[in-house]
């Protein structure tokens, strides 16, 4: 991907730790603001931090029942 992606928005789950990781590494890489999802906050508090800016991490236990409008309420809530 090597098109400019600023002032998109990307939602990941399971972008804390292989494929999904790689995804939100290149999304933000490429200017796209990414949310991404771990079973933790700390997990996904590491991603963050590992990937830099552009990312923002939320936990969301894909477990849970209903757990993507958790995620897009945590979305709307957070700001970079």
């Amino acid at each position: 991907m090597s098109e400019s992606r600023a002032g998109r928005i990307a939602v990941v789950l399971g972008g804390t730790q292989g494929i999904g990781k790689e995804i939100v590494k290149t999304l933000a890489a490429n200017g796209t603001t990414v949310y991404l999802s771990g079973r933790t906050q700390d997990s996904a508090n590491a991603a963050v931090e590992e990937i830099g800016q552009g990312t923002i991490g939320l936990a969301v236990d894909l477990a849970m029942p209903r757990p993507l409008p958790t995620l897009f309420r945590a979305c709307r809530r957070s700001t970079i």
